[in-house]
């Protein structure tokens, strides 16, 4: 067995300061982990008290931890560190710390492996959108866009593909984060309808390069682009080799530092963020800590229902503050794959749907799943928070989504709510885009746009796409904790990455590897 860290560090325990300050009994300890995702060796995540200090916390502990631990991270937002160190120093010196609330055993972050089928769109079938501001641009749309811009049931749903109309520039100003198995960021669909990056400049979160394994992330993020074609897609690679829940905290800590210092920076030009998560997770108390921590801080969290049919969503729908989506198919009925109940939202389209395939720059394919479901509902969320700028304020940002929803329009769906943009709501302001504000000075134009989409459309077999982890069959719990000081840090610009063996590179971009 390995001498504690502590021994190394100080040579003996027996500090006169240690007996006094050492509570009773240690603070709670959740362990967790599953077959799925088992418990990783001596890694913790350790919560703070809000306002105890690293500092403190060493001068308890006797020594400096990021020093000595072979794993450190400090989370700023949260007050929380990832460590990896003996049991004995965690066990018998940390969880004795007044200053420390829980501590959490760190353990995989499942993926689970997704299939495809490619089908490849041909350049006659893709969008083409031109800039304008804020007019109501028209064109044929595949039917999951008209579906939630269009009100009227009367309209021919059957077709593939339908005239429709959606606002532009819709997204603008906003980022939408993608936590998910990484994105190709140099695919057309970003070229095309907006911009796509990699958080922190491509800081890994798992042991993969950011373009390996990212199917799955590829195909949420094109769903939010051509629903929301101005937003910026801000790619965060959880899912992989080496990933953990410390780690998809520490990257959620990162959003949060960066739309801080964007709304403080850019108050002009930064509208706000969304954040989707199109899985499911296990119990984790600092995950659910700095979830709350986002939404606090003014960014709504989107995530998938699951596929497995249950009454309810998978975690980490329940939680608090965090919107989850069901899956419809083009005739309004609830997908019968989708979660339902009481843990879910609302509905979106989730079957058959198009969208960017990670095979190549210019690759389409058609999914069906929850996790494609919960990117429209981002995508949406994009718009109303790009156009009045609801960067702090998430009650606001739900409450459009409420107000502009469409009830009592789907069949076996619990609750009855089909997301909708509100574009074509019978209740909005003339003025307005949707329903909720009130005097808007923009004018409406209408403008018809060619998206050389015909009637029918392109049509190919769907692949279905799971949720990345669909979560254990149990209900979701909450965990609320209260936003702490803002501190300040300078978000870093995108950058591509050198072409790793097995991975295919040309063109000069970034290396595909499947």
């Amino acid at each position: 067995m390995k001498l504690p860290l502590l021994l190394l560090a100080i040579g003996v325990i027996g500090s006169t300061a240690l007996p006094n300050q050492r509570r009773a009994t240690p603070c709670t300890y959740h362990k967790g982990g599953s077959a799925r995702e088992p418990l990783l060796e001596d890694q913790y995540t350790v919560e703070l008290n809000d306002g105890y200090t690293l500092e403190e916390h060493y001068e308890f502990v006797g020594f400096n931890l990021s020093a000595a631990a072979s794993i450190f991270s400090y989370r700023n937002y949260s007050n929380t560190y990832g460590i990896k160190i003996d049991e004995h120093t965690m066990h018998n010196i940390i969880r004795y710390d007044p200053g420390v609330d829980r501590v959490t055993h760190n353990m995989v972050l499942s993926s689970q492996k997704t299939w495809y089928k490619q089908y490849p769109v041909t350049d006659t079938h893709k969008h083409d959108a031109p800039y304008k501001r804020w007019s109501s641009m028209g064109g044929t749309y595949h039917w999951s866009t008209g579906h939630i811009n269009e009100w009227d049931r009367s309209i021919d749903y059957e077709k593939e593909f339908y005239h429709t109309r959606m606002l532009e520039p819709a997204g603008k100003g906003v980022d939408v984060y993608i936590l998910d198995s990484g994105i190709i960021t140099w695919h057309e669909i970003w070229r095309r309808h907006g911009n796509c990056r990699d958080l922190r400049n491509g800081k890994q979160y798992t042991d993969e390069m950011p373009y390996q394994n990212c199917f799955h992330g590829t195909a949420v993020g094109g769903v939010v682009s051509l629903n929301a074609p101005w937003a910026t897609i801000v790619s965060a690679k959880v899912h992989g080799q080496g990933g953990n829940y410390d780690r998809m905290t520490e990257a959620l800590n990162d959003i949060l530092e960066d739309h801080e210092q964007y709304k403080r920076d850019h108050p002009d030009t930064y509208k706000g963020a969304v954040i989707n998560m199109s899985f499911g997770s296990e119990d984790h108390p600092p995950l659910q800590k700095i979830m709350a921590r986002c939404t606090y801080a003014g960014i709504p969290i989107v995530t998938s229902a699951g596929n497995d049919g249950n009454p309810y969503g998978s975690k980490p729908c329940g939680w608090e503050n965090v919107i989850c989506i069901g899956a419809i198919d083009k005739n309004f009925n609830k997908s019968s794959f989708s979660d339902y109940g009481k843990y879910v939202d609302m509905y979106a389209p989730g079957e058959h749907i198009y969208t960017a395939f990670s095979s190549g720059w210019d690759e389409y394919i058609y999914v069906d799943g929850t996790s494609v479901a919960a990117p429209m509902v981002s995508a949406v969320l994009a718009g109303f928070i790009g156009y009045e700028g609801i960067n702090n304020n998430v009650t606001k940002a739900y409450l459009r989504l409420v107000q502009n929803w469409h009830q009592g329009v789907l069949t076996n769906a619990q609750p009855n709510t089909l997301l909708h943009s509100g574009h074509a709501h019978p209740n909005k302001d003339r003025s307005c885009p949707y329903n909720g504000p009130t005097g808007c000075t923009d004018e409406e134009a209408d403008e018809e746009v060619d998206t050389h989409f015909t009637g029918n459309g392109p049509d190919a077999p769907s692949t279905f796409l799971p949720d990345l982890y669909a979560g254990p069959a149990s209900p979701p719990n909450n965990a609320p904790n209260p936003p702490p000081s803002t501190p300040s840090s300078a978000p870093s610009a995108s950058s591509t990455a050198a072409c790793p063996a097995g991975c295919k590179c040309t063109l000069g971009l970034p290396p595909l590897c499947t």
